[in-house]
């Protein structure tokens, strides 16, 4: 972007800032003091959004999501580099925001739904990921589009919102959900969960730490509006003028990072070998097509795990220490190979007691032979996810010398290569704790 142009931007957001209230302290930031603090009508959310537009029938309303990507969709900057938001509400902060955001993983499915134009790379990159990272990733596009669906009725709904002959384009919806899922910051307005976020100029400028972050935010008591100020104070580490400034985004794995944010946290193996990152692989798909591959038994024994909360979400973890499986890996492993002492017959509550009993805390395992198996069976898993990284890591070292085209395909590649890698690493501690035989 031209700089002179940028910084024009900026100045007109701190000037509509201002105009609301907002005072910015930016001489010297020390340890836990206040940075600046935005006044609640400067955010975007469902509190300050809903005036201007119509409720649906019943008093069905959209949700948080879909109703701030709504507003952002109306209002997108024309494609030129030159242009501005024509939001008579948010525009200095909406004409701010990143005006694409074709290297993200979502853009790269959603243009292949439309049967968009796509480089053979960029057509490809999807199938260079790990099948785990996939999997999320199709359930952020399900997501996407279910709210686009919702949307769109609605607009059917209330035509007069859409000033357009043509209708939202779904490209733009596209950029605005972007924005709001990459950008939103949980905040307190007396809603559902789901809808307590808000978009917050100057607070989503701030890039990710996964630790020791040197800014957070701290709402003030919510009133009665819902559309509370919102503070930043500096972390525990006091810094200097013109530091960057930092906040985290949770304390999420790469996998979640990679297919929500569209990068991933830079992991060296020092830093994975110190036990402070947790380093995350997910092994769902193999656990469950082991359970399933037993047929009528694993459809028995899949209702089970789900009457206890414990189907799915099975991972490895590089962190805390030792490198392990989560408790929820180890509990269906140990159903999984309990079942296969049983007959069909004896699948009933009385035969899984001993199951149960390391539920509640009554027993620490069912057994020392299903403790073995279950373990045997982890090393198993470990050596899947290390065979399957090699090959994947070969494959995209293979793709990565036909790169050519965007300047962003470089750095996603070693994003997609940190993916394999970190989940290599993780299967490769775990089996090492395994054969070391650390408890769990």
């Amino acid at each position: 972007m031209n700089p002179a142009l940028q910084d024009r931007r900026w100045r007109a957001l701190l000037v509509w800032l201002e105009s609301l209230g907002m005072q910015v302290d930016a001489e010297h930031l020390l340890r836990l003091s206040p940075l600046f603090t935005l006044p609640g009508p400067a955010k975007i959310n469902l509190r300050t959004l809903q005036p201007h537009y119509p409720s649906r029938a019943q008093g069905r309303l959209l949700s948080a999501t879909q109703l701030v990507s709504l507003h952002l969709s109306l209002y997108r900057p024309a494609s030129q580099d030159d242009s501005e938001s024509p939001d008579p509400f948010f525009g200095p902060y909406v004409s701010v925001l990143p005006r694409e955001f074709d290297s993200h993983p979502l853009t790269w499915l959603v243009k292949k739904a439309l049967s968009l134009p796509q480089t053979p790379f960029e057509a490809r990159l999807p199938l260079l990921l790990p099948p785990g990272v996939l999997s999320d990733l199709t359930k952020v596009e399900t997501r996407f589009w279910e709210d686009w669906q919702v949307v769109s009725n609605y607009v059917e709904e209330f035509p007069k919102v859409v000033h357009s002959v043509d209708g939202l384009p779904v490209l733009d919806f596209l950029w605005a959900w972007l924005n709001v899922n990459t950008r939103c910051l949980y905040d307190d307005l007396g809603l559902d969960r789901a809808d307590n976020h808000s978009m917050c100029p100057i607070f989503d400028f701030a890039n990710h730490a996964w630790m020791q972050p040197t800014m957070k935010p701290i709402q003030d008591d919510c009133p009665p509006a819902g559309v509370g100020e919102l503070t930043c104070i500096s972390g525990e580490t006091s810094i200097a003028k013109d530091e960057e400034l930092y906040i985290t985004y949770g304390a999420h794995p790469n996998r979640f990072l990679f297919v929500e944010y569209g990068f991933v946290n830079p992991v060296s193996e020092e830093l994975l070998a110190s036990g402070q990152y947790f380093g995350e692989a997910d092994v769902q798909a193999l656990v469950e097509e082991m359970i399933l591959g037993l047929g009528t038994t694993g459809v028995w024994m899949k209702q089970v795990l789900q009457d206890e909360g414990y189907w799915g979400d099975w991972t490895l973890h590089s962190a805390p220490e030792p490198a392990h499986p989560s408790y929820r890996l180890i509990t269906a492993l140990r159903l999984y190979h309990l079942v296969h002492t049983l007959d069909i017959e004896e699948q009933d509550s009385l035969a899984l007691q001993p199951w149960r009993d390391t539920l509640s805390g009554t027993k620490d395992d069912i057994s020392e032979e299903n403790e073995r198996v279950w373990r045997n069976t982890v090393l198993e898993l470990c050596q899947i996810l290390v065979n399957r990284a090699e090959l994947g890591l070969q494959r995209l070292q293979a793709e990565s010398e036909t790169v050519g085209g965007l300047d962003w395909f470089g750095w996603m590649v070693e994003n997609i290569r940190l993916l394999w890698w970190e989940e290599r690493e993780v299967a490769l501690a775990v089996a090492r704790s395994i054969r070391r035989g650390e408890t769990f």
